[in-house]
């Protein structure tokens, strides 16, 4: 079995998980029928999942040189419109970056 926790609260000896809410937030044009499949997947595992419908990637997201979009940007984004105490699952079909070891634009592929 598998769930998500945002740590454990104490129940005078006993410890109760708390499962956080598993949001899939397909991104531009992402198939809604492909998000479907990852849902019924991820469901099979939990209840606690919901199903959002397509967004437009978030305007600062795009790294023109490069033709791609920054990671650290939607995470950022989704994270403001969705919540912080969500597990987000982002979809989307295009190429990626972030910054990693001092290198600003590192090509994450899809």
């Amino acid at each position: 079995m598998l769930s998500c926790t945002n740590g454990k609260k104490k129940n005078n000896e006993s410890q109760i998980a708390i499962q956080k809410v598993i949001v899939i937030q397909p991104l531009g044009n992402f198939k809604i029928e492909q998000a479907e499949e990852v849902f019924i997947e991820i469901k099979a595992i939990s209840d606690n999942v919901v199903l959002r419908k397509n967004i437009p990637f978030p305007e600062n997201s795009f790294y023109k040189p490069r033709n791609r979009y920054r990671a650290d940007n939607i995470i950022k984004s989704l994270k403001n419109n969705i919540g912080k105490d969500s597990v987000i699952v982002g979809l989307f079909n295009f190429d990626i970056s972030t910054t990693k070891n001092g290198i600003k634009d590192w090509g994450v592929m899809v």
